[in-house]
């Protein structure tokens, strides 16, 4: 139903179309400058331990030909990390830091975050946050985040994408993904898994207690006519947060229930 009916799904082929291209290049055979206008940062902040932190200004400069020292220090001073400070005596925080600084000194064109925030205090995690914008803000630069943490995603993502089992399900922009995805609370009876799944545009269905909780793609008239068939003692339509909207696709290949309703077999471990 998803694919035949929602332009979501026809936003996937054209990414696919474009996925073998970085700034210009085929991804399988990036030249060294195009790899130098390229900064990517990985999940964790991995920092050799027996460096100072000016020794990792050292050892990653080696590898551009362009850096900025000024950027690097700015960032450095802002996190409060003294440039002979051991990477073994950071926090979490200032080795996101750091490694936040090595990625921007270049000036890369092309930042590609790997769960950044993750473990991160508040702090740090707004911090982070706020030199991602600033850094975007001339809309000459592009940043590909990958995060779990999806109120850091709604709060600086001007474009969404949802990927499940490798393949890219949602392509629209932050606005537009808001505004055509739709919840409903429906009093019903009803359980039979086919009535459920034929509503138009489903992205999920689950049950808690005597309620079902439905989130649908780009609601309309036939939507509503298909909710109302399930017996329905009562119907609400709702708004639903960003986050709610997201693990929606997400959950639509897990266990869709909460731990508390399932369904007791009487079986032993």
């Amino acid at each position: 139903v998803l694919a035949r009916r929602l332009p979501f799904a026809s936003s996937w082929a054209c990414c696919v179309r474009r996925a073998g291209a970085v700034l210009g290049q085929n991804s399988n055979g990036l030249s060294p400058d195009a790899r130098m206008r390229i900064g990517y940062m990985v999940e964790g902040h991995f920092l050799y331990p027996g460096m100072r932190v000016r020794d990792c200004a050292k050892f990653q400069r080696a590898g551009y030909s362009r850096w900025d020292d000024a950027q690097f220090d700015q960032i450095i001073n802002h996190f409060g990390i003294a440039q002979s400070t051991h990477v073994a005596h950071l926090s979490r925080g200032q080795r996101a830091g750091v490694s936040l600084a090595l990625v921007l000194a270049p000036d890369p064109e092309l930042l590609i975050f790997d769960d950044p925030a993750l473990g991160l205090d508040p702090v740090s995690r707004r911090a982070l946050n706020e030199t991602l914008v600033e850094f975007a803000a001339d809309g000459k630069r592009t940043v590909l985040l990958s995060s779990h943490l999806l109120d850091d995603v709604e709060r600086i993502a001007d474009r969404v994408m949802v990927m499940i089992d490798g393949r890219l399900q949602v392509d629209p922009t932050l606005d537009d993904f808001r505004t055509r995805v739709t919840g409903y609370v429906v009093e019903s009876d009803v359980t039979e898994p086919d009535r459920i799944a034929a509503i138009p545009g489903q992205i999920e269905a689950r049950r808690l207690g005597n309620r079902l909780h439905l989130t649908v793609a780009e609601a309309d008239d036939e939507t509503s006519a298909a909710v109302h068939r399930l017996n329905a003692s009562s119907v609400e339509s709702i708004d639903l947060p960003f986050t709610d909207s997201v693990l929606a696709w997400l959950s639509r290949s897990r266990e869709q229930q909460s731990f508390f309703s399932r369904t007791n077999t009487g079986e032993t471990a």
